[in-house]
C-alpha cells in the first residue's frame, strides 16, 4: 500500500547541547517505509528524554522538565509517525526488525479503517464499536454490543474472520487510502492493568488455567514440611478458584474501583487462606507473574506493542488511550463518522477504573526485585517507552529510590 498524503519535510529538533540545534528533514516514504531517513536521534538520546515529569500523565507541555523541546509533540498524528520512523530507519534497532503486525482487524468496509487491537489499551470498547458497526443503524448507543443480532457473539475471533481473508504478511491486505490505527498508553500501566484484571486473585478463570496454575506452582515458595503433598494443595485450589470465580471476580473489582474498599469476613479468608498457600493469595503476585515473562512466559494482553503492531511496516495513526475521548473523537472526524464518538465514550466511562493513581502503582511495583524490575523493564517496556515517549524511566528511578518517603516494607500480596 502506497501512502496517499506526503509528510513533506517534516522539522524535527534536537538537542545535543545547551546551546546548539540541528534540524533534520524527514523524506516522503512509501508503503515499505525504507526510504533513507535522516536517524540522528541515537537510542541512548532518546533514553535520556523523557516527555513529561509524572509517570502517567501525558498532558505536558512538551518538554522533559528543562528548555529543551522534544521531536515529538504528541499533538498531531502524523508527527507520531514520523517520529518512529527514525528508529525504523536505524537496522540495528528492535522495532526495525519486526516485519509485520501479528493481527488486525479489517473494518474497511464499514469505516474505511484498519485496526491492530492491542489489549488493555481500550480494546474492548472499540471491540464494541465495531461489533455494532456490523449490524444496521449501528449509530445508536444500543447497537454497541458484544451481541449478534440472531444471538451470537461477537468477540475479536469475529472480527478477525469480518472483511476480506488476510494472510501473513498482513500489511499487504490494507487497502489504499484506507487508515491503519493503534492505542497505546504508558506500558509499565498497561501491564500492571493486565496483572490485576486478567491474573491477580485468579479472577478470570481463562487466565488461571492457561497460565496462572503453572505460575503460582513454579514460583510459589513455601515451607513444604509444613503442609501436605503440594499437588493437592494445587489441586484443591484449582477447584476453589474455578468454583469461586464469581466471587474472586467481585472483590478484585471492589478493589479496583474502591479507593477506600472494605472487604468482608469471608471474602478476607478467600483471598488469605492460611492453610493452603497456593489460596494465599489466589493466583499469581506480581513477583511471579515477573518471573514467568523472565523466563519466556508470555500473553497477548502484554506482548509490546512494537512486536504486536510492527509499526515500521505500516503507516500509523496513533492514538493515546491516556488522551481519550479528544483522540478518539479526532480520529472518528478524520473517518468522517463523528456520529460515533457519543456512544464510545458512554463505553469508556463504563469501563474507567481509577486504581491506576501512582500510589498503588509504587506499591505493586515495589513487590519486585529490582534487579527483576530492571529486567523486565529492558526485556519488555524500554522500546515501547522509547519509540511512544512514555517517561518510564522516571517511574522506575522513583520505586527503587532509597528515599521514596516511607521504609514500609510492603508484601508480594498488595490490594491497591
Amino acid at each position: 500500500m502506497e501512502r496517499i498524503s506526503s509528510y513533506g519535510f517534516l522539522k524535527l529538533f534536537l538537542a545535543f547541547s545547551a546551546t546548539s540545534l540541528i534540524l533534520v528533514y524527514l523524506d516522503t516514504r512509501g508503503a515499505s517505509h525504507e526510504a533513507t531517513h535522516a536517524a540522528v536521534l541515537t537510542v541512548e538520546h532518546i533514553k535520556s528524554h523523557d516527555r513529561d515529569s509524572l509517570p502517567f500523565s501525558d498532558k505536558g507541555d512538551g518538554h522533559n522538565g528543562t528548555n529543551t523541546p522534544l521531536t515529538w509533540s504528541g499533538d498531531d498524528f502524523s508527527s507520531r509517525d514520523a517520529y518512529i520512523q527514525q528508529f525504523c530507519a536505524d537496522p540495528s534497532h528492535p522495532v526495525s526488525q519486526v516485519r509485520g503486525p501479528v493481527d488486525l482487524v479489517d473494518m474497511h468496509h464499514e469505516l474505511e479503517v484498519y485496526w491492530c487491537p492491542v489489549f488493555k489499551c481500550g480494546s474492548s470498547q472499540w471491540l464494541k464499536l465495531f461489533c455494532g458497526a456490523r449490524h444496521p443503524n449501528f449509530t445508536r448507543p444500543a447497537e454497541l454490543r458484544l451481541e449478534e443480532s440472531r444471538g451470537g457473539t461477537c468477540n475479536i475471533q469475529t472480527l478477525r474472520k469480518h472483511g476480506q481473508p488476510c494472510h501473513a504478511p498482513k500489511q499487504h491486505c490494507v487497502r489504499e487510502g484506507a487508515r491503519v490505527f493503534m492505542v497505546v498508553r504508558n506500558p509499565i500501566g498497561r501491564f500492571l492493568s493486565a496483572f490485576s484484571n486478567k491474573w491477580e486473585l485468579g479472577s478470570v478463570n481463562l487466565f488461571w488455567w492457561n497460565s496462572g496454575m503453572e505460575i503460582v506452582r513454579r514460583y510459589r515458595y513455601f515451607d513444604k514440611a509444613k503442609y501436605r503433598n503440594p499437588e493437592e494443595l494445587l489441586k484443591e485450589a484449582a477447584q476453589i478458584i474455578t468454583r469461586q470465580e464469581q466471587e474472586l471476580k467481585r472483590i478484585s473489582n471492589i478493589v479496583r474501583h474502591n479507593t477506600n474498599y472494605s472487604l468482608s469476613e469471608s471474602q478476607w479468608a478467600l483471598i488469605r487462606n492460611s492453610s493452603n498457600p497456593y489460596l494465599n493469595p489466589p493466583g499469581p503476585t506480581l513477583p511471579e507473574l515477573v518471573r514467568w515473562v523472565l523466563q519466556g512466559g508470555t500473553n497477548n494482553h502484554i506482548t509490546p506493542y512494537f512486536e504486536y503492531c510492527a509499526p515500521c511496516s505500516l503507516p500509523y495513526t496513533i492514538l493515546r488511550l491516556d488522551r481519550f475521548p479528544e483522540e478518539a473523537d479526532s480520529l472518528l472526524q478524520l473517518l468522517g463518522h463523528s456520529e460515533l464518538a457519543a456512544p464510545l465514550h458512554e463505553q469508556f466511562k463504563r469501563s474507567a477504573a481509577p486504581w491506576k493513581r501512582e500510589e498503588c502503582v509504587v506499591r505493586y511495583l515495589r513487590t519486585v526485585q529490582k534487579q527483576q524490575l530492571e529486567e523486565v523493564f529492558r526485556s519488555l517496556w524500554e522500546v515501547d517507552c522509547q519509540i511512544y515517549q512514555y517517561p518510564c524511566r522516571q517511574l522506575l528511578d522513583k520505586v527503587m529510590s532509597a528515599d521514596l518517603g516511607t521504609s514500609q516494607k510492603y508484601p508480594d500480596f498488595v490490594l491497591c
